[in-house]
């Protein structure tokens, strides 16, 4: 595995991604907390969706995926503290979403996927932890390739989602649709037809 895996943008090194430090300047440890952040936004969004199911509309955790995925947009923030406090903001979305998720019976299997149950500790086990969840872990190319297509589209979106919000302007389709989409790139099984689709 590599020490770093980041093909976001169009400069990356001979085009095909940068493995050692970002011709931006990212260094590794920057690019795995910017991938474990997306984690955690998947995390967070699993919950919701299943709420969401339950009819429980979940508008904190939505503010929190679109901070999350905005904060990993290329060459936007390297400030790994910053990035370790989202992290871990994310974990207590998570603990809060699924004791609700549990006392409205919405128990699936996915509750107890690492996405949702993984604890953050102390800022060298985030470290630690970032390294293990990386790009490379899908081993199908064209797969991979979609499912970082679809999240890095998500997190065009939650770029103006989060301007929108700015004008005290939510869209509860687009919070939904985000929650659904970070969700399904979590599956094992799924094909290149249902990403392309």
């Amino acid at each position: 595995m590599e020490n770093m895996f980041c093909f976001q943008c169009q400069e990356t090194a001979k085009n095909t991604g940068c493995s050692v430090v970002g011709v931006c300047g990212k260094d590794a440890d920057t690019s795995n907390l910017l991938d474990l952040l997306a984690y955690s936004a998947k995390g967070v969004a699993v919950l919701s969706n299943e709420l969401m199911k339950k009819n429980e509309v979940c508008q904190k955790p939505a503010d929190y995926i679109t901070e999350a995925l905005f904060t990993t947009i290329t060459n936007a923030n390297f400030d790994k503290a910053a990035i370790i406090a989202k992290i871990k903001d994310g974990f207590t979305f998570r603990t809060k979403l699924r004791a609700k998720g549990y006392e409205i019976g919405a128990n699936v299997p996915m509750f107890e996927h690492d996405v949702v149950i993984w604890e953050p500790g102390t800022d060298e086990e985030i470290l630690e932890k970032a390294k293990t969840i990386g790009i490379l872990t899908e081993k199908n190319e064209d797969v991979r390739s979609l499912k970082e297509l679809v999240r890095y589209g998500v997190t065009g979106i939650a770029a103006y989602v989060s301007h929108a919000e700015t004008l005290d302007y939510v869209d509860e389709e687009l919070n939904a649709f985000t929650a659904k989409a970070l969700t399904e790139l979590l599956r094992t099984d799924i094909t290149v037809d249902e990403l392309v689709a």
